[in-house]
């Protein structure tokens, strides 16, 4: 099945070349290898595209992935698609018992549809 053929699929389309512009993967990779980078993500997304001449295609939104969300069923906040530009590291950590157990961090963004206020995913 195209991506056109379902409905939202040429806003999908859209997030998916909006996805591979090489201004949005230099701003992802930056805030891969950046600590700060990535908390001005969190705290003002929006500024930062606009600081880095990043124009959101009408009908997407960007938003910063990392600690938090977890892939699961959908809840209230559901999205029909999601593209997830991350990188994630797997560390060892000794626990107080002295078993080593294994924790994930993932950083990066999202590119989702974005949501009508008082819609009908809203």
């Amino acid at each position: 099945m195209e991506n056109s053929e379902f409905p939202g699929g040429e806003l999908l389309q859209m997030a998916e070349r909006f996805a591979g512009d090489e201004a949005v993967t230099q701003l992802t990779t930056d805030i891969w290898r950046d600590e700060r980078l990535a908390q001005r993500a969190i705290e003002d997304m929006p500024g930062l595209l606009e600081e880095r001449g990043i124009k959101t295609p009408d009908g997407l939104g960007v938003l910063p992935w990392g600690p938090g969300p977890t892939i699961g069923m959908p809840g209230p906040d559901w999205q029909p698609f999601e593209i997830r530009l991350t990188r994630c590291r797997t560390v060892w950590i000794r626990g107080e018992d002295g078993k080593l157990r294994a924790e994930t961090f993932c950083m990066g963004i999202q590119i989702v549809p974005n949501q009508i206020p008082g819609g009908p995913r809203g």
